[in-house]
């Protein structure tokens, strides 16, 4: 019997693992998808938004939007224009971040400055903040972003953005 025992709570906490890691891969699917979703929107569609890319040293960036000499969009499906001013948008899930101040830690951060050292503007979309109050809809959302990239436009030198 107490075999037994040991063997059922062992499979019990197998199960609960496995059911934490299926609901964590979902939850930074959703994170993800609601940034694009959201991105598109703001950019005026897919076309001007490149997901899962790469920069030229290999830096995973979640989402690339990119802009010519005059500003205007580049559409990175049809690779006729190359973007003079790249931003790569970030949206690190918070197991990345740090339990207590929320700050992003490791190889993200990392990430972000070899980005930012490579000529790309980065802004990095918190997921605490992207799921606050302040954010609570998609309106409030699709403002952030606008806001963001405006204030990227009139930058000329490449600085991170973090949505705090």
């Amino acid at each position: 019997m107490h075999v037994k025992a040991k063997y059922e709570l062992r499979r019990a906490r197998l199960d609960f693992c496995e059911n934490q890691s299926e609901s964590r891969v979902e939850f930074i699917i959703s994170f993800r998808a609601e940034v694009y979703d959201e991105l598109c929107n703001v950019v005026g569609g897919w076309r001007y938004v490149k997901e899962n890319s790469c920069s030229r040293y290999y830096n995973p960036v979640h989402f690339e939007v990119g802009f010519n000499q005059e500003g205007e969009l580049v559409d990175l499906h049809l690779c006729t224009d190359v973007p003079t001013r790249r931003i790569a948008v970030q949206a690190y899930p918070d197991i990345c971040y740090t339990q207590d101040t929320k700050k992003l830690q490791g190889e993200s951060s990392l990430n972000n400055i070899q980005l930012n050292l490579q000529g790309w503007q980065v802004v990095t979309i918190n997921p605490f903040s992207w799921n606050s109050m302040y954010l609570s809809s998609s309106t409030a959302r699709r403002q952030f972003l606008n806001q963001t990239f405006q204030t990227m436009a009139e930058r000329e030198e490449p600085e991170p953005v973090v949505l705090q």
